[in-house]
């Protein structure tokens, strides 16, 4: 005991972990998790999980051990708890900025406008309430809660609003 740092999980935290970072989600948490892109997982631990066939599933604990970082501290994990933001003007809160990705929550309140960054596709993934996403004049998508819509590169500025009073969502793109 003690080699472990357990973060209790709150509706609405975002928790960065590096890749490399050994991790376990604790039993009823759903979560959005954003990843580089791979394919890797490595199996260290599986709480006596077995497979479609019955038998356990396969461990790979030298290559975790091998790609584990050591680097990362316990306070650079701390949860960054969501805000409210007042309306579609300070509605995008940065999340995350890696190599890899970037992650911004967004509040859409009333109607507001998403600039695409044109050289690479983007994700929103609504987390609460429906979103409506307004491609062109008479080109709409209703988004609801747990769905994603890719927008692909090159693409011009989308109008978002909400499907009742309120639409949360995670913006992730590319650096």
């Amino acid at each position: 005991v003690g080699l472990l740092n357990v973060i209790p999980a709150v509706a609405g935290d975002c928790v960065y972990l590096p890749s490399g970072t050994i991790h376990a989600l604790g039993a009823g948490i759903l979560v959005a998790e954003v990843q580089t892109p791979s394919d890797t997982t490595y199996r260290m631990y599986d709480w006596d999980r077995v497979d479609g066939s019955g038998k356990p599933r396969e461990m790979h604990l030298e290559q975790g051990l091998a790609n584990t970082r050591f680097d990362v501290r316990a306070a650079d994990l701390r949860p960054r708890p969501a805000r409210a933001a007042a309306g579609w003007s300070a509605a995008c809160e940065p999340l995350v900025r890696c190599d890899a990705f970037q992650m911004d929550r967004i509040e859409v309140r009333g109607t507001g406008e998403i600039t695409p960054i044109t050289h690479r596709p983007e994700a929103l993934i609504v987390l609460a309430g429906g979103m409506r996403i307004q491609f062109a004049p008479g080109a709409e998508v209703e988004v609801a809660a747990g769905r994603t819509v890719v927008l692909p590169e090159g693409m011009s500025p989308v109008r978002c609003s909400p499907v009742d009073d309120l639409a949360v969502a995670l913006r992730i793109t590319a650096p």
